[in-house]
């Protein structure tokens, strides 16, 4: 499962396990009935974890779904 952490900086800061030779899709929704918005795509696994950085998030909710390829 994902989790994300905000950060003394004001970023969020998006983790979730990792597997070797995967690769992740990052997208992002101010509200989840919204709908979601691509923010970063063919992210390479990092294992035992991947961490982003949203930089972009902005003040507000920030809700992430990671698809895995």
């Amino acid at each position: 499962a994902a989790r994300c952490a905000l950060q003394e900086d004001q970023t969020f800061a998006v983790t979730w396990p990792s597997s070797d030779g995967k690769r992740y899709t990052l997208y992002r929704s101010t509200a989840l009935n919204e709908g979601f918005q691509l923010i970063e795509t063919d992210l390479a696994a990092t294992p035992p974890q991947n961490v982003f950085v949203d930089r972009a998030a902005g003040d507000g909710p920030a809700f992430y779904q990671v698809e895995v390829h």
